[in-house]
């Protein structure tokens, strides 16, 4: 199955020009996906009798296409930016988005983010824990939160900004689709999650005068509250667990302006470091590519030269080896026509045993010669260019002589040993030896 790829105006052309049934045989889905995606992308259908109406010759309204969010204007801005940084010289258009020191928060939660709206509820109507919490940990819509009720606007507001301007960077925050997992911010192929937790702080006291009458043991000077101030939270969302890989801990001189400023610019990092370690990688690869390219370019070189090699030294050692079979088979007969002159000279005449042995002899002086196998061929047994040899191949035939007798075989080349040599540590005296009477 193909993949459809569609830009949001030709979605919106298709689903005005095209019934959604008809459509969804096209594209090999259902019409119920094709719908689900037009709402995703805020993509106008038409209303039921459209079709109906269109066919009775009427010229039923075709609503608008909405503009696109900012999230979805600038979702290849990570990327862009990253591609910049990794540039050797990167133009001016990086520093378009100038880096958050501070930023300010709504003064009311009206006209707050609809996640973030939807956050503040769910902590008012949370039950407080034993430690005077509200607590979300198991929403797949809304980041995990453990806040007091006193900080819910301040972490709804802060929680707003950060979605409100990410977004314009082309950061959108999806809720998980599965059923058990944390929503989180997405850009690109990448995404991480992010979770607010509010700071305990332990507040000391003096005894008062009733405490001072008691044993100090007894007093109990500390106590817990909330801080006021966040512990923000960016990992990798795990199944039954999370990770955090960076935490942004609000200090006592830090105002929520600041430290919201520095968790967008901590996610917006994440992204754009993601995006950049994406194309070193793909920049490694490619440079590893072309080297390995280059060493089996090489070592295909090095196997046509070794094997034109081969068989230059191959028709050498055949020529030495034909000569010494020529040498073998010579001196062979030699000794046959010797015996056979021997004999004559001592009896006059050959016996019936000696002319068997003889006619034996000679028809084993045949397989010494290496006329027997045609020796020389020019074209197989002789010099060749091997500048004229095709790169690869067909190289020239050669053959392999056996190696004569009387031909030793070459010397081994020698073989490593490795000496370990142990030493052994000095050894105490025996208990015996030591403590003789």
């Amino acid at each position: 199955m193909s993949t459809i790829k569609l830009t949001r105006e030709q979605l919106y052309e298709r689903v005005w020009t095209t019934p959604l049934v008809q459509l969804a045989q096209e594209f090999s889905i259902t019409d119920v996906a094709i719908a689900k995606t037009c709402k995703r992308l805020n993509v106008p259908t038409p209303p039921r009798g459209y079709w109906a109406r269109l066919a009775a010759g009427q010229q039923p309204r075709k609503s608008p296409l909405p503009k696109a969010p900012i999230v979805e204007q600038r979702q290849g801005l990570a990327a862009e930016t990253a591609k910049q940084l990794h540039s050797a010289n990167p133009p001016t258009e990086v520093l378009a988005i100038q880096k958050l020191e501070r930023i300010e928060l709504p003064a009311d939660h009206r006209g707050l983010h609809p996640v973030a709206r939807e956050l503040r509820t769910a902590l008012l109507a949370a039950t407080p824990g034993q430690d005077g919490k509200l607590h979300i940990n198991d929403r797949i819509d809304v980041p995990s939160v453990s806040v007091s009720k006193k900080a819910v606007d301040g972490v709804a507001r802060s929680f707003h900004v950060i979605l409100s301007e990410l977004e314009t960077r082309g950061v959108e925050f999806r809720k998980f689709r599965g059923k058990y997992g944390h929503p989180s911010f997405h850009c690109g192929k990448y995404q991480t999650s992010l979770s607010i937790e509010e700071l305990i702080e332990t507040i000391k006291r003096e005894p008062n005068a009733q405490e001072k009458r008691r044993p100090c043991s007894e007093w109990q000077l500390t106590s817990q509250q909330p801080s006021g101030r966040f512990r923000f939270s960016l990992g990798t969302d795990r199944y039954y667990s999370r990770s955090s890989d960076i935490t942004l801990i609000q200090k006592s001189d830090v105002s929520l302006e600041e430290i919201t400023a520095q968790v967008i610019e901590k996610i917006w990092d994440f992204f754009v470091s993601s995006e950049k370690a994406h194309l070193e990688s793909e920049e490694r690869w490619k440079q590893d590519q072309a080297k390995e390219k280059i060493r089996q370019e090489e070592e295909k070189k090095e196997q046509n030269r070794q094997t034109l090699a081969d068989i230059a030294n191959r028709r050498r050692e055949n020529l030495v080896r034909a000569a010494q079979w020529w040498r073998l088979h010579n001196a062979t007969a030699d000794f046959v026509d010797h015996c056979e002159h021997r004999w004559k000279s001592e009896l006059g005449t050959l016996t019936p045993a000696q002319e068997e042995w003889l006619a034996w002899a000679r028809s084993n002086l045949t397989a010494l010669s290496p006329q027997q196998i045609d020796y020389p061929d020019p074209a197989r047994d002789g010099p060749f260019d091997p500048a004229a040899v095709p790169f690869g191949g067909p190289y020239p035939e050669t053959r392999q002589i056996p190696r004569p007798p009387s031909m030793p075989a070459p010397t081994p080349p020698p073989t490593e040993v490795h000496h370990h040599h142990s030493h052994q540590s000095a050894q105490g005296y025996p208990f015996w030896l030591k403590h003789q009477r």
